[in-house]
């Protein structure tokens, strides 16, 4: 009986590791076994090698992404050289993202002496692109580099519709209240329909998505798309350039499907081809780029840091440069401090600097609290009855609503376009070419055999559709430190069970109507655990310090209660699950957190 039991651990162990990572071999919540065991605390930053900065500074903004982006171009509007920029990850210049070779393997993020939970054994520091983590039933990825999330996105640029997303939230944030924000943003995005007649630009699986839909009581639209196709109403031809209204070259979109691993020929509108393009060379804003920060400490009358200052006299900034001794900072001073380092980053600053650091002791007893995954779920459909032109077109396309009312019943299922499997397969495979002499001569020949049969594969054929969706979860998750000052996360899959059932008899319809000879969720659902691109909440926006983190005042806007000059401007201002690609709303925020920061209401005109 032992023995069987013994068996069981073990092969739930390690099923856990492969499917979706360490969250069934670890009690400690988000935190792989070994790390459980041999912890190893936080540093504090004062206790290093410091250089303290000369300079001053109007606003330190933390992050790149749709928030820090936002804030950066409306700030440096007003502050100039004032506004310095702070990114943990590097810079993508056009052909930067890998595609192959062991520039595939380094473009995932880790750093050496970081103690996030990894379902793949990365080794040694990485500062690539893609930062993927396998907290306690919440496996996610999330970007790093100048542009944040915006360089690895779909490019949907998504209203949210769903009627009742935003019944429990602030008054200064509901629906009519963004509208005007909303459409600022999509100009300067440049989000528009894509082109699909009498371009060379069909995209033959919208029809598919739409007599499905009809068969199903969905509600079909095409999505709004933030890349460019040329500056007229016709397309250009596919790959040629132009100048954008910010004075960035980008091709005219080439269809090739890879938006969601970084656009190499500049055909996407990420943040670094507009707000963080103007910030910078318009208005000088300092960039910092492989730079992440640790530790916020206020400032009192006399300049010194006071963890009993409320922010009045501005912050000390501790800054610390990733490819440099890990106990080296710079410490800059800053009138106000912005937060944007998405959901996980702005979140876990804020409770280290609360709990760990105590430099930020009266932050709200919510923060952490009211986390989502948006509702992301992936469904699969295999063998369906002809080509559904997965592998042409930018990644989202279309959307379709399904809602019966209910939170817990309220989705939008969206196509997802990807490079072709033979593509997808040689890249994973050149980058895994034996590298040691020995082992290459020997291992060789099969290897070689190998590519050769992934190359024969034709690669116009769809042997999968997947089913993008996303919907109203229960927005119950709750992030904390662990005992070692790192960030955990508890997400129980479970409570949003009626939501993920109800996709997945969605997407059985869609299958059937197909004729797909069979299909399967995310593999990892199976086992009680889910997968976002699309983290929120934690620092959410309310009336009160007893409710929320951030002020939901309009002219105070994402100030964290408690302090003057200390703001969060991303996804985790979020106070629920939106429903819908969240690009938008997150913009849209961060053009009200800044108009309150600057006094200036926003135009497209940067």
């Amino acid at each position: 009986m032992k023995r069987d039991l013994n068996r069981r651990r073990l092969i739930k162990g390690g099923l856990s590791a492969w499917l979706g990572g360490f969250a069934l071999s670890s009690k400690a919540e988000g935190q792989p076994q070994n790390q459980r065991l041999f912890p190893r605390p936080i540093k504090d930053p004062r206790r290093g090698r410091l250089k303290l900065s000369n300079e001053a500074y109007d606003a330190v903004i933390v992050g790149s992404g749709f928030g820090g982006a936002v804030t950066a171009a409306r700030l440096s509007k007003t502050f100039g050289s004032g506004v310095m920029i702070v990114e943990r990850g590097k810079r993508y210049p056009k052909g930067s993202f890998a595609r192959d070779g062991d520039d595939f393997l380094d473009s995932f993020w880790r750093q050496e002496d970081e103690k996030v939970p990894r379902p793949l054994p990365f080794m040694g520091n990485r500062n690539g692109v893609f930062d993927l983590r396998s907290y306690k039933g919440m496996d996610t990825m999330v970007a790093a580099g100048y542009g944040g999330g915006s360089l690895i996105y779909s490019a949907a640029i998504v209203k949210p519709e769903d009627p009742i997303y935003d019944q429990q939230w602030p008054e200064s944030i509901k629906r009519p209240q963004m509208e005007y924000y909303f459409d600022v943003f999509r100009e300067v995005m440049g989000s528009r329909q894509i082109p699909t007649e009498g371009s060379g630009r069909e995209i033959i699986r919208q029809e598919r998505y739409r007599n499905a839909a009809a068969a199903n009581d969905g509600e079909f639209r095409t999505t709004e798309v933030a890349i460019n196709f040329g500056a007229g109403d016709q397309p250009d031809p596919m790959g040629q350039e132009s100048i954008n209204r910010y004075g960035v070259p980008q091709e005219s979109c080439r269809y090739c499907s890879e938006c969601f691993v970084g656009c190499n020929y500049q055909a996407k509108n990420s943040l670094d081809l507009n707000y963080l393009h103007v910030a910078e060379t318009k208005y000088n804003a300092t960039v910092k780029t492989e730079t992440q920060v640790d530790l916020i400490v206020p400032l009192d009358a006399a300049g010194k840091e006071n963890p009993k200052a409320t922010g009045e006299f501005g912050y000390h900034v501790y800054l610390k440069n990733l490819n440099t001794k890990q106990d080296e900072y710079l410490v800059v001073k800053a009138q106000r401090v912005i937060l944007s380092a998405g959901t996980y980053g702005s979140t876990e600053i804020l409770l280290r600097n609360r709990d760990w650091f105590k430099t930020l002791p009266s932050v709200s007893r919510k923060l952490g609290q009211g986390y989502s995954g948006n509702g992301d779920f992936m469904n699969f459909a295999f063998d369906t009855e002809k080509d559904d032109g997965s592998h042409f077109a930018p990644t989202v396309t279309l959307g379709v609503s399904h809602s019966k009312g209910q939170k817990d019943q309220s989705f939008v299922m969206e196509d997802f376009s990807y490079p072709s499997l033979s593509k997808i397969l040689e890249w994973i495979a050149v980058a895994f070419e034996p590298k040691n002499p020995l082992t290459k001569w020997i291992l060789m020949p099969s290897y070689r055999r190998i590519l050769a049969g992934i190359r024969r594969l034709q690669s116009d054929s769809s042997p999968l559709t997947i089913m993008l969706s996303v919907g109203l979860d229960k927005s119950d998750g709750q992030m904390s430190l662990d005992r070692s000052g790192n960030l955990s996360l508890r997400w129980i899959s479970a409570n949003s069970k009626k939501l993920y059932d109800y996709m997945i008899r969605v997407a059985t319809s869609y299958r059937n109507f197909w004729g797909a000879k069979g299909g399967t969720p995310f593999p990892t659902y199976l086992i009680g655990r889910n997968f976002t691109v699309h983290p929120l909440g934690g620092c959410s926006l309310g009336n009160h310090p007893d409710e929320a983190v951030t002020n939901a005042d309009r002219d105070a806007l994402g100030q964290v209660f408690a302090y003057q000059n200390l703001y969060v401007a991303d996804g985790s201002l979020l106070p629920s699950a939106l429903g819908a690609n969240p690009a938008l709303m997150i913009g849209a925020l961060a053009e009200m957190v800044a108009e309150g920061i600057t006094g200036e209401k926003p135009t497209a005109d940067l």
